[in-house]
């Protein structure tokens, strides 16, 4: 019995750190610390989105989805945007007039042109 025990250990482990590593996900808002220095939404997407979305919004993986998909509401990117989700940080320093061009920039696909 021990030795079964030994031999499944590795893998209890990682189920461990797998569900910790969930509740924090669920349960701790991340911020994010940029803070834009222009008003720019191509420059701000190109500085605090790209790394994730993709240059043209195709994603780069699983946990950054691409921004081409119709479920992107304005009120869904201003929610995502505003306070995050999952892997993506809160961006607590984009707001007013920045927020809504940075908004419309997405919503209109303008990062591809």
């Amino acid at each position: 019995m021990p030795g079964t025990f030994r031999r499944w250990l590795p893998f209890v482990g990682i189920l461990v750190i797998v569900f910790i590593s969930s509740i924090y996900l669920f349960f701790t808002q991340q911020q994010s610390v940029y803070v834009p220095k222009t008003d720019n939404p191509a420059q701000i997407y190109q500085e605090a989105c790209a790394s994730c979305h993709g240059e043209n919004g195709e994603g780069t993986g699983l946990f950054y989805p691409a921004l081409t998909e119709e479920e992107f509401t304005v009120q869904k990117i201003r929610k995502y945007i505003t306070t995050g989700e999952l892997f993506m940080p809160a961006f607590s320093h984009i707001h007013g007039d920045t927020l809504d061009s940075l908004i419309q920039f997405i919503y209109n696909r303008e990062y591809k042109k």
